[in-house]
């Protein structure tokens, strides 16, 4: 039973007003009174920030250094969880990368790339564009200036996602257009693969690079942008990936993707088949490939290619 001291009714009085539109400011003074009150969490936010060059992400998300306290990532984290994911992240590329890749991601970097006809497909890397409370990075899909297909995810400690693994790579967001005719010419000058299914394997592109062997998938339940306008069916689009149900109530994801032997495909499909997995196979490369080159510029420099 809760025990409604004063000083409980005052926190929960502020909550409550805190969710009222137009009462922003008061939004973010609650969030500073709960940092400065638990102040070793917000000490080891401050001394992420001021040891690596993050300042290009500040100027988009200036409420970042009290993102852990509100939702993120998944709905049933805990304050600490959100912390420890945010940490990781941050802390896991610079270790892996060098500090010189939060640089490169503020100039949101095109990782692949391909011509067909007179359109020109894009996927690139960045920053999260709005609040950032889904995720550390997101991969975009554009086709030529238009933005077809996002998706959002953070690298985390295995143990908070119930994964064996030291690291996680937590896909939180998948986020589409709303012109359904775009997504259909999408699709089709895709070679019959969804601008979702690019995205996935960029991402699982970059894992491989970085030595991460285990994707974690929001769910439906876990999801925190979901709503009736907003509604995506995250435990449906798993299972075209393997998709696991895990005790956490989130999804493990097998990288790359398990594919059915050729042989049991029927002869007249084969070739159609094997023209995707190829496709798929070629996104993961190339992306991996210029993850690589970041980890040859810190390790090797001298073999990087000025």
């Amino acid at each position: 039973m809760t025990h409604y001291t004063p000083v409980n009714r005052f926190i929960s009085a502020l909550r409550y007003l805190s969710a009222q539109p137009g009462l922003l400011q008061l939004k973010y003074t609650f969030r500073t009174i709960q940092a400065r009150l638990n102040h070793e969490e917000f000490q080891r936010m401050q001394n992420l920030l001021e040891r690596f060059p993050l300042d290009p992400l500040l100027d988009k998300q200036a409420k970042f250094p009290y993102k852990y306290l509100g939702h993120y990532a998944a709905s049933s984290f805990s304050r600490s969880a959100r912390l420890d994911a945010i940490l990781n992240h941050y802390q896991f590329l610079a270790a892996t990368l060098g500090e010189e890749v939060f640089t490169t991601i503020a100039h949101q970097p095109v990782i692949w790339e391909m011509r067909c006809g007179e359109d020109l497909f894009t996927v690139t890397l960045s920053y999260p564009t709005l609040a950032g409370f889904e995720g550390e990075l997101s991969v975009s899909l554009r086709l030529n200036s238009t933005l077809v297909q996002m998706v959002t995810f953070v690298i985390v400690p295995g143990t908070i996602v119930g994964t064996a693994t030291e690291q996680a790579l937590l896909i939180s967001q998948v986020q589409g257009a709303k012109d359904s005719s775009l997504m259909r010419y999408a699709t089709k000058s895709l070679g019959d693969i969804t601008p979702a299914t690019v995205l996935i394997n960029a991402v699982y592109g970059l894992a491989v690079s970085l030595g991460i062997t285990c994707a974690v998938g929001i769910s439906s339940e876990q999801q925190l942008g979901a709503g009736p306008k907003h509604y995506f069916d995250y435990d449906a689009f798993w299972q075209q990936f393997a998709g696991e149900p895990t005790t956490s109530k989130l999804f493990l994801l097998p990288i790359p993707t398990p594919e059915k032997p050729l042989a049991s495909i029927k002869s007249n499909h084969r070739a159609r088949t094997q023209r995707k997995r190829d496709f798929k196979q070629e996104i993961r490369d190339t992306v991996a490939l210029f993850f690589h080159n970041m980890l040859v510029e810190k390790y090797y420099p001298e073999l990087s290619v000025r």
